[in-house]
């Protein structure tokens, strides 16, 4: 298929010329993951300095470019009429808008291919400061086809890259849920509600052994080398190896006290990876870790599953990522790290978390190469699509769908399941005459709702609305369908008083590779 050719520089035009100056804008910071956000959803609060007056104003439909380029940290900014980015930020403007399908031009200047392109024109001594020159940027090539056929590939990599987040998603609840069971079970780390006593995690190691960074981060790959552990590794830990760099054993020697012999407990040092953590699978059992990890071995007694949750708490995460570390590149160093203070409930329930924790675990591995096929798919798909090699000529676009025929206009749709199945849990007699007072409400129309009911929860979401086994994403669309003044925290407060009473029964679907629920039979 043959596509016209343009430079970046036929595209773009230089703009961001414009200072925030005493106006009040929307301050935006720039993401690896999804481009621009807004800074408040990126850091939990507002980082910018109170004065804004030098910040660039990017309008609607204008492109930012952050770095490291070669990261992928870029993005247009659809959010708003006009917000404001760092100064450090380049910003630009499209010279053809009309011939300009935005979804298409940022998922190429985002794709792998692009970000190869980046890395080879990049210029600086250091590696997340390195930048492009706007010659160089400008010179670069992208495919252009027909607006059309932009529209139908955009379309086509939202599809796939939906897929790739449900993957990645569906690891999350399992933090989420592990999360929320450790807050229940001892509180609150950053004040201790339960008056556990504590201890500093140095004092925690195993004796004789301490905590330690790895190897100096080495140069080329070195197949049939010792296994590297990085920082890309922990967020998603892959015992199959199929991601890893192996390094020369003549390196690894040096450095023999990092080596793992699995159980370990992982944590990320540098830059936007402080805090991500994981423990070691078995199988990693003789990799190295790279200088940016930290390993900590704990003594028996101490469940590695229960020190992990804890660090991965907001509290103790807010400490890794203290605000004293703003000049230059962010680091958590190993003095910080020993004297993170951590609570100390007996050892029963410190057994019993890393037994649950584990039960969420089962499967695991499956989900985690669910989610790296479901990448690799994506980066094919984009791979072929960006090189006109995809035939999309039957796929319809939104715009041109064709009508559909009227005809006979279909009897109302019976709700299958909602209030029409006999319920898990039977209401007594005044409460089930309230939960029919909520239903008629809900008949008026679309949109109606009631305020938050624990019964109505209880005797109508979980017992007749949902079919089990459901998922915590399930439950949450459901509640908010009908009672959208609930909380989350509303939620997992009964479904944990459910779980306690036995009333409702956690399992693991080996089919989608998460936790669901159900009434116990």
């Amino acid at each position: 298929m043959s596509w016209k050719i343009e430079k970046l520089g036929d595209l773009l035009a230089p703009s961001g010329f414009d200072r925030g100056g005493s106006n009040e804008y929307p301050i935006l910071s720039i993401t690896m993951h999804e481009g621009l956000v807004d800074q408040s959803a990126k850091f939990k609060k507002r980082v910018a300095s109170s004065d804004t007056s030098s910040y660039r104003v990017v309008y609607a439909n204008e492109l930012v470019v952050g770095f490291p380029i070669d990261e992928g940290v870029l993005g247009f900014q659809t959010r708003y009429p006009a917000a404001v980015v760092s100064p450090a930020y380049g910003i630009w403007k499209l010279k053809r808008p009309t011939e300009t399908h935005i979804p298409f031009v940022q998922g190429y200047l985002r794709s792998g291919e692009a970000r190869g392109i980046y890395a080879s024109r990049m210029r600086g001594a250091v590696a997340r400061r390195r930048s492009i020159s706007r010659e160089d940027f400008l010179d670069i090539d992208i495919p252009f086809p027909p607006l059309d056929e932009q529209k139908r590939i955009a379309a086509v990599l939202d599809k796939a890259g939906a897929l790739r987040r449900q993957r990645q998603e569906s690891l999350q609840l399992t933090e989420k849920f592990l999360q929320s069971v450790f807050i229940q079970m001892f509180g609150d780390p950053a004040t201790n509600p339960k008056g556990w006593p504590s201890e500093l995690l140095g004092n925690l190691v195993t004796e004789g052994d301490t905590i330690n960074y790895g190897v100096v981060q080495p140069g080329a790959e070195h197949p049939g080398g010792i296994v590297l552990i990085r920082l890309a590794d922990l967020a998603n830990p892959d015992p199959q190896l199929q991601r890893t760099k192996r390094i020369d054993p003549g390196i690894d020697a040096t450095y023999g006290r990092s080596r793992l012999v699995g159980g370990e407990l992982l944590i990320g040092c540098v830059g936007y990876t402080i805090g991500v953590s994981c423990i070691a699978p078995k199988e990693w059992a003789g990799a190295n870790i790279a200088r940016a990890v930290a390993r900590v071995r704990l003594r028996p007694g101490i469940p590695a599953e229960f020190v992990l949750q804890q660090i991965r708490t907001p509290a103790v995460q807010q400490y890794f990522r203290g605000e004293r570390r703003v000049a230059g590149q962010p680091t958590l160093n190993i003095k910080q790290i020993k004297e993170t203070s951590i609570l100390l409930p007996p050892p029963e329930l410190r057994d019993r978390f890393a037994l649950l924790y584990n039960k969420t675990q089962e499967g695991h591995a499956e989900k985690v190469k669910s989610a790296l096929f479901a990448e690799k798919l994506f980066m094919a798909i984009q791979q072929r699509a960006f090189r006109g090699e995809l035939d999309l000529s039957r796929l319809k676009l939104e715009d041109e769908a064709e009508p559909v025929a009227i005809g006979k206009v279909p009897e109302p749709v019976v709700v299958q399941g909602k209030y029409r199945r006999p319920g898990a849990f039977i209401a007594p007699p005044e409460i089930e005459a309230q939960m029919k007072a909520f239903e008629e409400t809900l008949d008026f129309g679309p949109g109606d709702s009631i305020p938050w009911s624990e019964d109505y929860f209880k005797y109508r979401t979980l017992s007749q609305v949902l079919r089990p086994p459901f998922n915590c994403t399930e439950i949450m669309e459901k509640v908010h369908n009908d009672m959208p003044e609930a909380t989350y925290e509303d939620v997992r407060r009964k479904l944990f008083e459910y779980l306690e009473e036995g009333i409702l029964e956690q399992q693991f679907d080996n089919e989608s590779r998460e936790i669901v629920f159900a009434p116990r039979a």
